[in-house]
């Protein structure tokens, strides 16, 4: 919670809000533990980052005009980098895991979102190839916007 804590300073210095006392919160974390689906990146013992990778997306999800309907997707949530250490590859192999871990999963797609402020997150899905797609969702805990990205995986050639 150190850890979401200075994130969370570090956002709102920024002015992106999304992040704040009420979202995301102790509980919201330990049942990703219990999930087995919050991912840590380590070095030296002190914790780098956070990544939250499902298979299950909210309601708000729902109306968004996915373009894989019929495959199995992985969602990433609250992912997160220690301020101080941007802009040294740890977003990235957060992507790399996460693109590789889905494959192995048999996903065919995966599919994420960001807050409309967050230009840092908006960055890395288009590096990666995900695609923005029309209108965004919201949620009760942040006061604007977050917008869709996807990124489907090419069928393999037989």
């Amino acid at each position: 919670m150190d850890l979401i804590q200075s994130v969370i300073k570090d956002m709102t210095s920024r002015g992106n809000e999304q992040w704040n006392d009420e979202y995301p919160t102790r509980e919201i974390f330990e049942n990703d533990i219990r999930c087995q689906q919050l991912y840590t990146m380590k070095e030296r013992g002190r914790v780098l980052g956070i990544m939250v990778i499902t298979h299950e997306q909210e309601p708000q999800y729902d109306p968004v005009p996915w373009k894989d309907k019929n495959g199995k997707y992985a969602v990433g949530h609250r992912i997160a980098v220690i301020p101080g250490q941007h802009r040294k590859g740890i977003a990235d192999k957060f992507m790399e895991f996460f693109l590789d871990h889905a494959r192995k999963q048999g996903c065919t797609s995966i599919r994420l979102d960001t807050y409309h402020k967050n230009d840092r997150s908006q960055a890395l899905m288009e590096k990666y190839g995900f695609e923005r797609l029309p209108g965004h969702i919201n949620f009760r805990e942040c006061t604007g916007p977050f917008y869709c990205y996807e990124l489907v995986f090419e069928k393999k050639k037989k």
